[in-house]
């Protein structure tokens, strides 16, 4: 079996700060949706996490804009704690990116390297 070398208080940190996040881009509701998977990438293993959001209406966000630190969503500013999501995965070897897959869903995926 192989094992995740992570911090998991600050990764809670990071998903808190992903599904806080996401919430904001549903302010007239719409669904959540959290997938796990193993996979193999280039030899190595890696944990895939993914977050989705589907909303009612077009998100109000740019996928270029989701990790700027001063970013507000819905009145909410939520760029720093993104923002600071992503330094704590760097400095575990991991990755966290946002892409939007259409006018209304956006799609979360962090990445941890398994050992």
């Amino acid at each position: 079996m192989r094992s995740v070398q992570v911090d998991w208080n600050q990764f809670r940190r990071v998903l808190d700060q992903v599904i806080e996040f996401s919430c904001l881009l549903l302010p007239q509701g719409g669904e959540l949706e959290i997938r796990t998977e193993l996979q193999d990438l280039d030899g190595k293993r890696q944990i895939k996490l993914q977050v989705s959001c589907s909303s009612t209406t077009s998100l109000t966000v740019e996928e270029g804009d989701v990790f700027r630190p001063f970013l507000k969503v819905n009145g909410s500013q939520i760029g720093l704690g993104i923002a600071l999501a992503r330094e704590i995965l760097y400095r575990q070897n991991g990755d966290i990116s946002f892409q939007k897959q259409d006018p209304k869903r956006g799609l979360f995926t962090i990445s941890l390297e398994s050992h």
